[in-house]
């Protein structure tokens, strides 16, 4: 955490670490990870151009509906694991803003 600050993360190297944190104890498998950059990927709220956008967002929730079915699927034992990654990506989009 120390090294994030001095390394030109400033203040925000302790948010940073701790989004790290969290994002590490949802031992997310390979699958997961990749879909997840998905839905980070296709982020129709910063497309310009209607038509575009509406075309992203449609892409945005397949892959979030992938997403929920391949989590439903494999973490039988963890109903809550799709909005626990709903909720990192709020996270992250708040670190984007920083």
């Amino acid at each position: 955490e120390h090294t994030l600050r001095t390394q030109g993360f400033g203040c925000y190297g302790h948010t940073f670490f701790q989004f790290c944190r969290i994002f590490n104890r949802l031992e997310l498998t390979v699958e997961e990870f990749v879909l997840l950059c998905g839905i980070v990927f296709f982020s129709h709220d910063r497309i310009e151009g209607q038509t575009t956008r509406s075309k992203v967002e449609q892409l945005q929730i397949r892959y979030c509906e992938i997403e929920r079915l391949h989590i439903m699927k494999n973490r039988t034992n963890d109903r809550m694991h799709f909005s626990k990654l709903l909720l990192l990506l709020s996270k992250l989009r708040a670190l984007d803003a920083l």
